[in-house]
């Protein structure tokens, strides 16, 4: 027995299993206390043994010692983990797979996803308290924060969050199988509802006025960026995330071979760790002059910098930034009020119809938008249907084709 003069709590201390056990008697009250120090979670482990009894304390000791060692070896933890914290370390381990396994793009995803379910589980609780019923709720609560969220985004973020808490259970931070509960809803995939050319024209008129430009912060042009980002995807049918992460060294002006289009054209070259499918990828778009246009207010215009950028750090535009301008687009043109869900990926089906219309092969359009044979036909088949109607009517007399569209 050791005593140990430096601590006001403590007068006795004995060293069990070659130090790695400690025991100390209180100085007021005489009860005897363990403490282990737990090298794989960089902490000590202390608790009262509820006894004065020097010999009952060492083989309630020896007997703590020996439950802990167990439960090391199971791999599970002895002391309890923040929700939140588990969260953040789960989104190093995605961090770590960007270009490997997953895009920049999905991380972004991912990591707004997480944002989503602490801002459900605003307090930071331990995860062992996180019951999983509480998720019957959770669609019903995005929607009320998001009305245009739709199925299949809130079947990724429930995906989201079973990887979550499947890792917090490979940890050891949860003792027993943890099971969510959310509310069945089908990730249906649907028609994705394309823009009319006079809702087109309602998004690129409000976009180009002063009123809407000047409505951001003028200096850093944001608004500016903004329209031009929207030209851009209606132009080439890029998605969201692929637009975003564009650097000038990926874009350039080309001249059409066609004589009759006598527009400035572009061509995108696009990275396997820029796209969704993880594939490089050659897009042909209209409307080159936008590049061009970009340059005169942009800060930022060498090989590495972005496109869309913020003017004063040099980092991308951040998404806050798109959002709110497409909101305040909606209120100034009236769309605000349109049954339709118009959002920035309406710009991409856009694209696809009215190349559809314009004659564009399907194999060739795929190609340009990065998607499979199958997908077109799921979401544009109607069009197709639609156009090949229209051939095969052609010539016939009103009132027979207008029996055969009944039909």
């Amino acid at each position: 027995m050791t005593t140990i003069d430096n601590h006001k709590y403590q007068t006795n201390q004995i060293n069990l299993y070659n130090g790695d056990v400690k025991l100390f008697q209180h100085k007021d009250t005489g009860r005897w206390y363990v403490r282990i120090w737990i090298q794989e979670e960089q902490k000590y482990y202390q608790k009262s043994l509820r006894t004065r009894d020097e010999g009952m304390a060492r083989r309630l000791g020896e007997n703590e010692y020996l439950e802990i060692k167990a439960k090391r070896l199971t791999g599970r933890k002895l002391f309890k983990v923040k929700l939140h914290q588990v969260i953040d370390e789960w989104l190093k381990t995605q961090m770590q797979k960007v270009g490997v396994s997953i895009t920049e793009g999905r991380y972004s995803a991912i990591k707004t996803q997480t944002n989503w379910l602490k801002k459900f589980i605003v307090k930071d609780i331990n995860i062992e308290d996180v019951k999983g019923d509480i998720f019957l709720g959770y669609y019903k609560w995005r929607r009320e924060q998001r009305h245009d969220v739709q199925n299949v985004t809130l079947v990724n973020e429930k995906a989201t969050i079973n990887a979550i808490f499947k890792y917090a259970m490979k940890k050891g931070y949860l003792t027993q199988i943890y099971q969510t509960e959310f509310q069945v809803i089908q990730k249906n995939a649907r028609r994705r509802d394309a823009l009319t050319i006079e809702e087109w024209r309602k998004i690129y008129n409000t976009m180009k006025s002063k009123e809407f430009l000047e409505d951001g912060d003028a200096v850093l042009k944001v608004r500016y960026f903004i329209r031009d980002f929207t030209v851009l995807l209606a132009n080439t049918g890029l998605r969201f995330g692929e637009a975003r992460r564009l650097k000038w060294r990926n874009v350039k002006k080309v001249k059409s071979h066609n004589r009759e289009n006598k527009n400035e054209l572009m061509e995108i070259e696009l990275f396997a760790d820029m796209t969704k499918n993880k594939k490089d990828r050659i897009v042909q778009g209209m409307r080159g002059d936008v590049l061009d246009r970009i340059k005169t207010y942009s800060n930022y215009k060498s090989a590495n910098d972005y496109v869309f950028v913020d003017n004063v750090s040099g980092n991308q535009l951040g998404r806050d930034y798109y959002y709110r301008a497409w909101k305040q687009m909606k209120l100034m043109s009236g769309l605000i009020d349109s049954d339709k869900e118009i959002s920035f990926y309406n710009l991409r089906h856009f694209y696809a119809t009215m190349r559809l219309y314009a004659g564009v092969d399907s194999r060739s359009l795929c190609e340009n938008l990065g998607c499979g044979l199958q997908y077109l036909e799921q979401h544009y088949g109607h069009l197709q249907t639609k156009m090949m109607r229209d051939k095969l009517t052609k010539g016939i007399d009103k009132e027979t084709k207008h029996l055969l569209e009944r039909e």
